[in-house]
């Protein structure tokens, strides 16, 4: 793998960029805010170089004559291609390659909503072994420790696995499920949160129960500060405030509760093109809306909270336009929650009287409940059930 792929800095988004991912491992009060890390794209090459690191050690093996056994090895390379349905919101298969034992795949993500941003790109091979598929993942990331890059076990994909961290930040995912071993790097505008959520989807092809990828953790409000700006959606975005008290969304507005526990909430709303970015989360709301023909100022979205942190409480609602409630229900829990990350559990329960799903990150933090409510779908991220009940209890 290539070591020296320069990587930009990470930088603190404000409102004027996208929307907040959901709050990790702190109270929920205030705004959300959050941090992208924006990771410069690995070159073709660290893709394609673990194909060849395939092909170079099935040339060492296919001597042996176990043709039958070659045959189903090769089989079970190729029918990891994705099918519709399976790759993550927004993503869509460009180019497939079918070489002996290998499938090469060339996967593009979202167009950028503001047309200047370069596409994501993800380039993954998926190879197999017809002996010790162990033992060259092994040697794969003692390779990348071995070039003084952080190696990180993974347990949650495959039966084996590591991703690798370069000194600039880039990484890199390799994981082998039986004797089937995939590869995963990232070009033009991907990030890691995209790499992640690739693997999740090849190791589901592969017959793994492995989930999405998990957002990285957000500042504690006492590091952002107050603010004044209005909530969006989706992994790596920043859920800031409205800088102006003018109400955008009054639909929305009108269903979030003014107080809770007797403490006064504050509430603002923002469309589309105000808060939808060039994050994950963003894009794949963008490419949603676009496929449906929705024009992106019907994205609704508004939050409720408690500005001095009193109560460990936010509430943010959602309303696309023309777009029925499932449909936004499944692009919230996927993209803004990442409710099929690695790690995070979703569950149906009954609270306050009302049927929702909760997301659990397995961190002890903030855990948010999603419910819709007419065409809109609310989150409502705190860590007491029952002040969570209370504002199912609002709700019409």
């Amino acid at each position: 793998m290539d070591s020296k792929a320069p990587v930009d800095d990470e930088v603190p988004l404000e409102f004027d960029g996208p929307l907040p991912e959901r709050p990790r491992g702190r109270r929920a009060r205030g705004p959300l805010r959050g941090r992208v890390t924006a990771f410069d794209p690995l070159t073709r090459r660290l893709a394609i170089g673990a194909g060849i690191l395939a092909l170079v050690a099935l040339g060492l093996t296919t001597w042996k004559g176990f043709f039958s056994t070659a045959s189903a090895c090769q089989s079970r390379a190729w029918d990891a291609a994705p099918v519709a349905g399976s790759l993550p919101i927004g993503w869509t298969t460009s180019a497939t390659q079918f070489d002996p034992n290998r499938l090469s795949l060339t996967l593009v993500g979202p167009a950028p909503v503001d047309q200047t941003s370069s596409q994501p790109v993800i380039y993954a091979t998926v190879s197999c072994f017809a002996d010790d598929a162990a033992g060259a993942v092994s040697r794969s990331r003692d390779a990348a420790a071995a070039e003084g890059q952080t190696v990180s076990l993974r347990t949650d994909l495959g039966d084996q696995g590591y991703t690798a961290l370069t000194s600039s930040g880039v990484s890199y995912i390799e994981f082998r499920r039986g004797s089937v071993v995939v590869a995963i790097a990232a070009s033009g505008a991907a990030t890691s949160a995209d790499v992640e959520a690739m693997a999740t989807a090849l190791d589901r092809q592969l017959g793994g129960t492995a989930s999405a990828a998990t957002p990285p953790a957000q500042p504690s409000p006492t590091d952002a500060g107050p603010s004044t700006n209005a909530p969006t959606p989706g992994p790596s975005a920043s859920t800031a405030a409205l800088p102006s008290p003018a109400v955008t969304a009054p639909e929305l507005e009108a269903i979030l509760p003014a107080t809770i526990g007797g403490v006064p909430l504050t509430i603002n709303s923002a469309t589309g093109s105000s808060v939808l970015g060039t994050d994950p989360g963003s894009r794949a709301i963008a490419a949603a809306l676009d496929t449906a023909g929705i024009p992106i100022d019907d994205f609704h979205a508004a939050e409720a909270y408690d500005p001095g942190g009193t109560i460990d409480l936010s509430i943010v609602a959602f309303r696309v336009v023309g777009m029925p409630v499932d449909d936004l229900r499944k692009i919230v829990l996927e993209t803004w929650l990442a409710g099929n990350g690695t790690g995070v559990t979703t569950k149906t329960t009954t609270l306050g009287g009302r049927s929702v799903t909760q997301v659990d990150y397995g961190d002890g933090g903030t855990t948010p409940y999603l419910v819709p409510s007419g065409d809109a779908v609310l989150v409502i991220n705190t860590t007491s059930p029952d002040l969570a009940a209370e504002v199912l209890a609002t709700l019409p």
